[in-house]
């Protein structure tokens, strides 16, 4: 098994793991997870050999250990950004900075360059960016709707990004 596999195999159990262990705090097991697989990375020419289950119980005690690693990091609490208090103070400090931050406008902009780089794509292509990039859907939710498996839609995102990058780059620097 290549480290890419284990981590793709894995990597859905242990976020999982991160999230219910924690109180489910999102950023705490995304955080967690990152760390326990950077540790897996460093340690793979050791860990590579050993049976899937020992490597999943090397993982998740991983996990606890970052988990607490990562928790001393981070204060106790925090605020999500969504809050109405935090919102307002966001767009407060936008305005004081010299305009008023017009999320319509915002998005209209956004969806006239996803737009133009769907014009120049072909018919799987355009759809896929249209459900990852406009509609937000997981690679799960991706794959169901396309008929077909996690790993092509991920290997399809990969190549299209790819594809994108130089069209984003010339569209900014033409605006």
């Amino acid at each position: 098994m290549t480290f890419d596999e284990a981590y793709l195999k894995h990597f859905p159990t242990v976020t999982a793991y991160c999230f219910y262990r924690n109180g489910r705090d999102r950023y705490l097991a995304e955080e967690a997870t990152a760390k326990a697989f950077e540790v897996l990375y460093k340690k793979w020419d050791t860990l590579r050999s050993h049976d899937e289950k020992v490597l999943r119980s090397w993982l998740i005690k991983a996990v606890e250990n970052t988990m607490k690693e990562v928790g001393r990091k981070q204060p106790s609490s925090y605020e999500p950004l969504d809050e109405p208090w935090c919102q307002d103070l966001v767009d407060e400090q936008q305005y004081k900075n010299g305009g008023y931050y017009d999320y319509f406008d915002e998005w209209q902009k956004f969806l006239d360059y996803a737009s133009d780089l769907e014009k120049s794509l072909e018919l799987e292509a355009k759809i896929l960016f249209h459900y990852i990039v406009v509609e937000e859907l997981s690679i799960e939710a991706i794959a169901r709707k396309m008929n077909l498996t996690e790993n092509a839609v991920r290997i399809r995102w990969s190549r299209l990004r790819k594809k994108l990058q130089p069209l984003v780059k010339k569209m900014l620097d033409n605006k």
